[in-house]
Order: C-alpha cells, then structure tokens, then sequence
C-alpha cells in the first residue's frame, strides 16, 4: 500500500537530529553543516520502508542530481517514492520559508528511473528541465507543498521539454493541509510547456491556466485525456493532442485562437464538430491538423479562415494558408460546411460560392483524401444549399463540359484537393466530364520542393579583402555537394589588428594582416537539426581598392588603347 504524507517525514528527519539514525546518510556535497538553504532528499522504497538520506548543501547541481539518479537506478524493489525535504536550521527546525535550493529540477534529473511512482516536493516548483522525469515508466503523481495561491508550481514557472515524456503520470497536485489536492492535474501559475512535455501520460483533463505558450506534442499521444482548455494561446502548436484518442473536448478563448498546427489533432478519433469551442476566429489550420479524425462528420469551415493568414514560425503551422494540404485526410463528412461572411444572403449562386472557396486561400491539397457526402454553405448555425442543389436549380446540364455551372463546381472543388470520384459524389457529375473540365482548367501547382539534405562537413577556401573594395561575401561548400538545408554563423576568431568585422556573412576590414574567422553550421530541423564542429578560416587583408585578383593598371599593365594609339603614330609617319 502507498504511504504519503510530507508532515510525517518531515518529523522522522527532525527526531533523527543529525540524520544519524538507522538510515543511510550520503553526503554529497561533503560534511558541510546544515542551513537555512540546505535541501534533503529522502528516497523510500516501499517494501521495507527503508530510507536513504541525501545531504545537500545549497544548491542541487547537476552532480548532485546524478547521485540521485545512480542511487534510484541501484535500488532492487518493486516501487519508490521520492521527496525532496528542505530544513530550516542546523537544529532541524521547520520553516515555512522552505528556501528556493529545489525550486529547480535539472534537465535530465531522473531521467530513466524505473518503478519511481511517487515525488514529492515540499515547497512549489519554479522549474522542471528538459527530460527531467522522462521514460520514468512507473511514475504517477507528482506533489508539491502550495504557496500563498494554493498551486503546486511558482508563479511563472515553465515545464521544459519531453518533462514527463513516457511516464504514467495522471496527477500533478498541490498539498493543501498536508494532503493532495484531489486527483486533478493542476498547471496553475505555469508560464509555458516545452515541448513533448506530456507525451504518452495518462492525464485525464486538461484544465484552464494561464499558460502563454505550448510547445510541439506536449500532450501527443496522451490516450487517457478526454478535455483540454487551451486557455489564451493564440496557435495550438504542431502535434499538440495527436493520438489523443479519447480526446472529444477542446476549448479555446476566440479573441486569441488564431492558428492551427500541423496534425495537431492528427488521429483524435473521439473529437467533434461540436466539441471544438472557442474555434469560429481561426484563420490558419496546418498540414494534416485534422487528419483522422473520425468524429467530424458535421463540419464547419469557418468564417475567418484565410481571412487574414498568418506567417507562422516553424512550430506551428508550416503552409502559410488558410488550410493546408490533407488537413481532413481520412476524415468522412456526411456535410462540409463552409461559413459565409458578410450580410445576411446566404449562396445561392455556384459562382459566389466558388469565389468564396477561393477567398479562403486553401491549399491545392486541403481536402485530399476526405470522404465528403455534401458541400453546402452555412451562416451562423443556418444551412445553405448544397451544390447538388445549386446546380439542380441552375438547370445545369451535367453531361455538359462548357456548361459554366457546371464548371464553377468542378473547379471550385477541384482546386482545393477533391478527387474525380470525390467531385462526382459531391455533384453527381460523370467522372468523364469532370476530367474534361479539370484538363481544361489544371489544378496550379507550385514547383515541387526538394527533399532536405544535411551537410556532413564543410569547407571554406583561404580568402583575401582589398582594403576599400568590395565587401567579401562569406560562404562555405558543403559535403555533399547536394546539401540545401543549413544555416552558417560567422564570427572574428582573430581580427590579427586588421579590424575585422563580420555582419552577417559579410566581412570587412580597415588594416593590412590576416584575420581569423569561425564558421558555425548547423543543419535546419527539417534535416536533422545538428551542429558541425566549427572551423576557422584565414583571410589575407591587402592593400588597394580593386576587388581581390585583379591586376593594376598602372606600370606595365599598359592598356590596348595605348597600343593602339601607338600603331596610328607610326603608320602617319610612314606616309610622310
């Protein structure tokens, strides 16, 4: 059976006095006499309720996280518990003010700690560094003692990456009156979550805090979480509750919701139409966002999508349009509404409603792969006609090529990623005039992007710079020669007393000598992220203002013109 209570340890440690009694004491930062800042951490396995005692003086360094992390990893049972325990004074007083030596849990702290269920910490937590608990497969519940507002973390303070990645947890609570705070999992008072930070938990509800910012995956694969309050962020990032699958509840703030990651729901197979509240401002929904997502069949394409479409750093969305390409691929809607902005009318005209489409600037590709019975257009919950029935009551001739209606239809669905027999069902076209009509009128397709290479190595010549001539523009050449996906910093190793300068890659200086320059280059995310050794490079700084190489005019460098001039003498000689 579990046993926890922070107050019940916190005695034993007091009746022991100098920690002498039948525990294991390790000293790890040396025999240094306890004070007010001085942090106790107390591993208890659970099968014989041993303990072993870490004294820490000050704060808790890396070295001193991994001790711990050696002893967790050397404890043969079948579960642990953790807590971090501060102490007050060198008589083993307890303090209210539990000082701020454990307000920071080191990246990689316990990373790999099997049959860890339980930590606790009895003062809140300002930090968890990246990886800090991750892969620690057995751990559950994680508490800390509140502070003044009841919450188990520090105001501001932020949740690094892959944190809790691969564990089991489901509570993160605060201790109130010597008890957790029910079973919630409390966020209250954290300023961002890194990225991949809840992957694979089993956190059941998300609720609302006041959290700036979210990093890519935090909760991907978080199959136990059924609701999520993102709160204000403006972007659900990339990945955010992919493979969350009993996901069925999202809810946002609409004034600042504008952005949609790339498969941020990928596979959220328990998610409706109706449970996305807080959507209807969204301008920007990313590559693959809805992608499998089985429970859509009412959708609604809403009013600002493409209205206003934002220019989104690399971890949110990477197609700056309104939908990217295959967002609802494997999704099967029995109607896709498309919301209409403006007065009160709604379509009733199959080229509005094609220009609608297009307003929204969709990608060639955004509904590739989506199982569409009904388009139609939709205004505040009002529903429009369908295009079946538009075309119906234009009288549209469907067996017709040249029939503008019916070419308004094809088109309007076939620019934005409906298949031939997709466009036929949604229609009731034959499959052979909407090829004509698509032939006739090509989907646009951009030039194809080619595939990320990383570079290996690289290279750079000896160089030289004529004082006052044009700037030397720096660059590298990479192995392989093939490689497109990099970026170089440069910087002044050495400027050798010529004043070097670099601004960017453009180098300059305002004295004769040799200069040393470092390049730094580091391939792009997209081609695996890593950074090469750096190299240093030489370059020559001369005199003269002629670019590098190229010859004076003066002394014998003597120019056609003059031997030109020269021959035109003799011959007017020779005549006389």
């Amino acid at each position: 059976m579990k046993k926890y209570i922070v107050g019940l340890l916190v005695v034993a440690l007091v009746a022991c006095g100098s920690i002498a009694c039948s525990a294991d004491t390790v000293a790890v930062s040396g025999d240094v006499p306890l004070s007010e800042t001085d942090v106790r951490v107390a591993i208890k396995t659970m099968v014989d309720d041993s303990i072993t005692i870490l004294e820490v003086s000050g704060d808790v360094l890396d070295a001193n996280w991994t001790r711990i992390r050696s002893i967790l990893k050397g404890v043969d049972e079948d579960s642990l518990e953790i807590w971090f325990v501060a102490r007050a004074d060198a008589n083993g007083g307890p303090t209210a003010n539990v000082g701020k030596s454990l307000r920071a849990v080191a990246p990689g702290a316990l990373l790999g700690v099997g049959k860890l269920e339980t930590v606790s910490f009895d003062m809140p937590v300002m930090s968890v560094g990246a990886g800090a608990f991750e892969d620690c497969v057995d751990l559950e519940n994680v508490y800390a003692s509140s502070d003044a507002s009841g919450a188990a973390f520090g105001r501001g303070a932020t949740i690094g990456d892959r944190a809790f990645k691969g564990t089991a947890l489901s509570k993160l609570t605060a201790i109130v009156d010597g008890e957790p705070n029910g079973n919630a999992f409390l966020l209250e008072n954290v300023r961002s979550v890194g990225a991949n930070a809840f992957q694979g938990t089993k956190v059941g509800t998300l609720g609302e805090f006041e959290i700036v910012s979210f990093g890519s995956g935090a909760f991907k694969d978080a199959r136990d979480l059924e609701t999520a309050n993102v709160g204000d962020v403006a972007a659900i990032p990339n990945e955010m509750f992919e493979g969350a699958v009993k996901l069925n509840t999202v809810t946002a703030d609409p004034e600042n919701l504008r952005s949609i990651g790339d498969y941020a729901f990928r596979n959220a197979v328990s998610l409706t139409s109706n449970g996305l509240e807080g959507f209807g401002n969204v301008t920007q929904i990313g590559a693959g966002a809805f992608a499998g997502c089985l429970g859509l069949n009412d959708f609604t394409v809403w009013n600002k999508i493409g209205s206003t479409v934002r220019v989104s750093d690399a971890s949110v969305a990477s197609s700056n349009v309104g939908i990217g390409p295959k967002a609802f691929e494997d999704c099967v809607f029995d109607v896709l509404k498309l919301e209409v902005g403006g007065d009160d009318n709604l379509i009733t005209d199959l080229g509005e409603f094609r220009k609608l489409f297009a307003s929204r600037h969709l990608d060639v590709d955004a509904f590739a792969g989506a199982w569409v019975t009904n388009v139609q257009s939709s205004r505040s919950g009002n529903p429009g006609k369908t295009v079946k029935t538009l075309l119906t009551e234009s009288k549209a001739d469907l067996t017709d090529d040249k029939d503008q209606n019916v070419i308004d239809a094809v088109v309007m669905l076939g620019h934005v990623g409906f298949s031939v027999d997709a466009i036929a069902r949604v229609t009731g076209i034959g499959s052979a005039v909407i090829e004509k009509v698509l032939e006739a009128n090509p989907v646009p397709r951009p030039s194809p992007t080619p595939d990320p290479v990383a570079a290996t190595d690289f290279d750079i010549a000896g160089s030289e710079y004529a004082l006052g001539g044009t700037p030397l523009r720096l660059s590298v050449t990479p192995t392989p020669s093939t490689a497109n996906s990099y970026d170089v910093v440069w910087e002044v190793a050495d400027d050798g007393g010529t004043g070097a300068n670099i601004e960017g890659n453009t180098f300059s200086a305002d004295k004769v000598g040799t200069a040393e320059v470092t390049a730094v280059l580091t391939n792009r995310p997209e081609a695996g992220g890593n950074t090469l050794a750096p190299k240093t490079f030489k370059i020559t700084v001369k005199e003269g203002g002629e670019e590098p190489g190229k010859k004076s005019s003066s002394g014998c460098n003597v120019g056609l013109g003059a031997f030109a001039l020269a021959a035109a003498a003799l011959a007017l000689i020779k005549r006389k």
